[in-house]
């Protein structure tokens, strides 16, 4: 199984939930990757981003963006977004892929994006994606 998680950029949401994902939340057969639906492919973490994931254990210095459309070659099984505009735009854009395409906040809120804000906010979303991908990992982990 693979597991995607998308969001603008692929530098701040999207990497914090496939780290959070790939480090609490494994299992045998399931594969993570994250990406952006229009960001620059092979920017690094937000430093923030790195900061907040670094104070729960979660190293992301190795983090390089990569876009949904060009870089993603494999054929996800489950695909989170963190807002409504990211699943509308992937459906829209590769409509083959919208069954599989949620949420990442099973309750159906955004998860907004902390990018060139304070590293209090970073926690808030960090924290705000640790809950969602908890409720999330059930969907994979069988």
């Amino acid at each position: 199984m693979h597991v995607l998680f998308v969001c603008t950029g692929n530098i701040c949401r999207s990497p914090m939930a496939e780290a959070l994902a790939a480090t609490r939340y494994a299992a045998p057969g399931v594969g993570f990757a994250s990406a952006a639906t229009g960001g620059l492919p092979g920017r690094p973490a937000s430093s923030s981003a790195v900061r907040v994931m670094a104070e729960v254990g979660i190293d992301l210095t190795g983090h390089f963006s990569q876009d949904v459309f060009t870089a993603i070659t494999a054929d996800p099984d489950l695909i989170y977004c963190m807002t409504e505009g990211h699943r509308d735009r992937l459906r829209a854009l590769r409509p083959e892929w919208s069954a599989r395409i949620l949420l990442l906040d099973p309750d159906g809120a955004s998860i907004d994006d902390p990018y060139g804000l304070d590293d209090d906010t970073y926690r808030r979303v960090r924290d705000e994606i640790t809950q969602a991908v908890a409720k999330r990992s059930q969907d994979w982990a069988g």
